[in-house]
């Protein structure tokens, strides 16, 4: 507790240590009623997911949600990918259990946990696929998922079949910049930076509002990428000059201007 200081990690052991005192919850010999352990499920996930990070709520409370709250493993399958690298056979039965359990676009968020969990690009793929079976085949409805399967396709090793995907979209709704924002991202992770600044400046052209915030980040990496700081830093600095809005306004604006001064202050 002392390494954490305070704040929520603290606080969230102490009330795991807590919680541990009731009788015959830490060793499941009283049955509880389902509202109960529905409402505890709930609250053990919380902790689990405010200690992410820390020694703290993972281990003990992932095997109790495994034995407690299978049914709801989609609150918390998530937690896989943080106990992968010390815990690899407590994250692969968090991620098997939920590929099985789960359906839909869960599912497919599912693979993906898994095949983080196990390395394995094969997952990626099998996602995509069953996100794939999920579109209504409306794509104003469908829309919402279509960088995250691009996303899958590049996770896959199909980058090629990603940024095409991508550029599909782009031609059905030219007058947004998220198609190019993603393949930007898809991009710079493949090194090919020359590529992901044409596509970051289309994008900026038709931007507006966070979009353009999003835009100029995008851009900059490239231009950083390319051994152009200069021209990264003219970027990021004409970016910074749009009106901030008030710091106690919960907007993601604060988060994408953070972004941006971080590289600026990395490329300075």
């Amino acid at each position: 507790d002392s390494d954490l200081g305070p704040g929520a990690g603290p606080t969230a052991h102490q009330t795991c240590l807590w919680l541990r005192k009731l009788d015959g919850l830490a060793d499941g010999s009283r049955e509880l009623p389902k509202s109960l352990q529905s409402a505890l499920s709930s609250l053990f996930w919380r902790l689990v997911d405010t200690t992410r990070g820390t020694a703290l709520g993972e281990v003990d409370d992932v095997q109790w949600l495994l034995a407690n709250d299978r049914d709801h493993v989609s609150d918390w399958f998530g937690v896989a990918m943080d106990l992968a690298e010390e815990h690899p056979e407590l994250a692969s039965e968090v991620a098997d259990l939920a590929v099985r359990e789960l359906t839909g676009p869960s599912l497919a968020d599912a693979l993906y946990v898994q095949g983080k969990v196990l390395d394995d690009p094969s997952r990626f793929a099998a996602a995509a696929s069953v996100l794939r079976t999920t579109f209504s085949g409306d794509p104003e409805h469908d829309r919402g998922h279509y960088t995250w399967l691009a996303s899958l396709l590049h996770a896959s090793g199909a980058a090629g079949e990603a940024l095409a995907f991508l550029d599909e979209a782009r031609a059905e709704w030219p007058a947004e910049p998220t198609w190019d924002l993603h393949a930007a991202y898809l991009l710079d992770k493949d090194g090919r930076h020359a590529e992901a600044l044409e596509v970051a400046e289309r994008a900026e052209s038709v931007a507006w509002g966070d979009n353009l915030l999003r835009a100029a980040h995008a851009r900059a990496r490239a231009l950083v990428a390319l051994d152009r700081r200069d021209e990264a830093l003219a970027v990021v600095t004409t970016a910074l000059q749009a009106p901030a809005p008030d710091e106690d306004v919960d907007v993601r604006t604060h988060r994408y201007r953070a972004r941006l001064q971080e590289l600026l202050d990395d490329a300075g």
